[in-house]
């Protein structure tokens, strides 16, 4: 198990050794936990967490908490397979979080920003071209409210 782990740790999540030995030391000296890689991990942003009763405990930081609800909410934005490989990035947008109707997707035009496969650059140069929302959403077989989305995606006001 502890050999998944740390396979897991360098393959998907990229994490340096020097950073996971950290970790392992950190835990076995601070928390008394005599095999660490069999915790609960919770991985992101390059560093490996613990849930603590206080929040998420960086073990690769030696006992830094991280702002949990920051750390979730960027994680949120990263669909995942069921093994925990990114799949999709949904990007803020317009004060969100993550953007339900904007994704970035590496099967789908490239990886480029879309809307349900259209591009957001494309739907953005139309309506800085004089189309309506209304005609694009129409045209594309969207809702007008994804054609604003993709508009202010693109740094247009919609």
């Amino acid at each position: 198990m502890e050999a998944n782990v740390l396979a897991a740790l360098r393959e998907e999540h990229r994490i340096s050794m020097a950073k996971i030995r950290r970790m392992v030391e950190y835990a076995k000296e601070h928390l008394g936990v005599t095999r660490p890689l069999l915790l609960d991990l919770k991985t992101g942003l390059g560093d490996v967490f613990i849930k603590d009763p206080e929040g998420l405990l960086s073990l690769t930081r030696s006992g830094q908490l991280a702002l949990e609800e920051i750390l979730e909410r960027y994680l949120a934005r990263v669909d995942r397979d069921v093994w925990g490989r990114p799949l999709r990035f949904h990007p803020p947008v317009a004060g969100q979080i993550r953007s339900d109707r904007i994704v970035l997707d590496p099967e789908v035009a490239f990886g480029a920003p879309t809307v349900k496969g259209i591009r957001t650059r494309i739907i953005a140069l139309r309506y800085d071209s004089g189309e309506t929302p209304e005609f694009l959403a129409e045209d594309y077989g969207l809702s007008v409210e994804d054609v604003k989305e993709a508009v202010v995606f693109e740094g247009r006001a919609a």
